[in-house]
Formats: C-alpha cells, sequence, structure tokens
C-alpha cells in the first residue's frame, strides 16, 4: 500500500519535476559479432567491428580512420578465395536498428579496393547459416574512403528495422568489378549499428530498467527504505 502510494506519487510528478532525471538512452551497439566468406590473412573481417584504426569525433558517430592496412581493416573477394563476397553481422540480441555507420575500405589504393555497392539483408534468426533473410535496401551505394586519416568520411545508412543479423551481400567494388565473376579485391574499414533505445550506460539507480533516474525510481528505493531482509529483523539495527 505505501509503495503504491509512492509511485502514484512519483508517476503524477514526474513531468513536473523532470528536470531533475538523468537520460541515458541511445547508442551504437557494442559486441557485434562479424563473419565473412573469405579474408585476407593479415586483414582479417574481424577488424571492421572492433574499433581497430577508427578515431570518433565528440558526437561518438563520425570519425577518422587509419590508412595502414594489415590489423585495421578487412580484405577480400577473389583473390581471398571468395568470388561472391558476404559480411555477416550478429548483434547478440535483436535491436532496432535506426542506421548503421559505414566506413569503406580506407588503405592508399582505397579508391580501387572498397564496396561500391551492395544488397543489404536483415533477420530476427541467430544463426546465419539458416536464417531467413529479408531484403532490406537493393544495391546500396556506398562513399569511396578518402585514403587519409585526418577527415572524417563516415557515411549514415539508414536500417529502420527491427534485428538480429545484418548481411552485406556485395555486387560491386569500387573498380566496377561486378561479384560473382569479377577478379579484384574489396574491403571494408569499419562498420557501427545504432540503436535509439539502446542503454548505453546504464546507471545502477535506474531500478526500473527505464534507463533514465526519475521520481519512479525514487519511489522504490523510498518504500524500502529500512526494509530489513536478516532474520531476525533486529539484527539490521
Amino acid at each position: 500500500m505505501v509503495k503504491d502510494r509512492w509511485r502514484w506519487i512519483a508517476v503524477s510528478l514526474a513531468p513536473v519535476l523532470a528536470f531533475t532525471s538523468v537520460a541515458l538512452a541511445g547508442g551504437y551497439v557494442p559486441g557485434v559479432t562479424v563473419t565473412a566468406t573469405g579474408e585476407y590473412a593479415s586483414r582479417p573481417v574481424i577488424h571492421i567491428v572492433d574499433g581497430s584504426g577508427l578515431t570518433l569525433n565528440l558526437d561518438g558517430v563520425d570519425g577518422t580512420h587509419t590508412v595502414l592496412e594489415d590489423g585495421k581493416m578487412w580484405l577480400g573477394g577473389p583473390p581471398a578465395g571468395d568470388d561472391n563476397p558476404e559480411v555477416y553481422f550478429d548483434l547478440g540480441q535483436i535491436h532496432y536498428i535506426e542506421y548503421m555507420m559505414f566506413w569503406n575500405y580506407n588503405g592508399p589504393a582505397a579508391a580501387g579496393i572498397g564496396v561500391q555497392e551492395a544488397d543489404i539483408y536483415y533477420s530476427t534468426d541467430s544463426d546465419p547459416g539458416t536464417a531467413t533473410w529479408t531484403l532490406l535496401t537493393d544495391d546500396q551505394v556506398f562513399s569511396p574512403g578518402l585514403g587519409d586519416d585526418v577527415t572524417p568520411f563516415g557515411q549514415m545508412v539508414p536500417i529502420a528495422v527491427s534485428a538480429r543479423l545484418i548481411k552485406l551481400d556485395i555486387d560491386k567494388g569500387l573498380i566496377d568489378q561486378t561479384f560473382p565473376g569479377g577478379t579484384g579485391w574489396t574491403g571494408i574499414s569499419e562498420v557501427r549499428f545504432y540503436d535509439p533505445n539502446l542503454c548505453v550506460n546504464p546507471s545502477v539507480g535506474d531500478i526500473d530498467k527505464s534507463c533514465l533516474v526519475d521520481l519512479v525510481d525514487f519511489a522504490e528505493f523510498v518504500a524500502d527504505w529500512l526494509v530489513c531482509g536478516m532474520d531476525p529483523p533486529e539484527a539490521c539495527f
């Protein structure tokens, strides 16, 4: 009864006292895993989700990328034994993905190696090998890398679906080669996915897990003030 009364007071006053709250929601999805149908030994696909070589701007969204290739970027395509390059991202659970930030291959020869076009697919399944895929965007065009490490060049690609898996089926490299049938390389520097509802820095005070520390959390806290869980209760005092 007391707890319900506190909750009612908190919910009633929360809009008035909203300035006392701390909003912490919205950000890129961490812990993404990635696989590809082929990769060059010193430039494996893991480097497009591990932040290696990426320096973000203060906004935490766009940024620059190193031109160093080994250990910093993914390189694939027919020379890596992959005539039809595909990249699979597993977000770990279903997220509503508002957009994807994409940094194309940024080595010194970036204009000839990166991705020019790819089909974007998504799935709510958990296994890329058995997933049911839905086409999201046909022939998405990607901006080339710049071949320097001082100019931000991340490309914001709309996604706007709930998914666990995202697939890039690369149709064309930047030298106008098509897959399958092409003979040249393709590659990517970094990819990040953004969920506007993601609580990127949860607070221990966020009792109701709303990603907002407000009077509702305060009501939960106060309702249990000095409640002792020990036996006997006198042991708490």
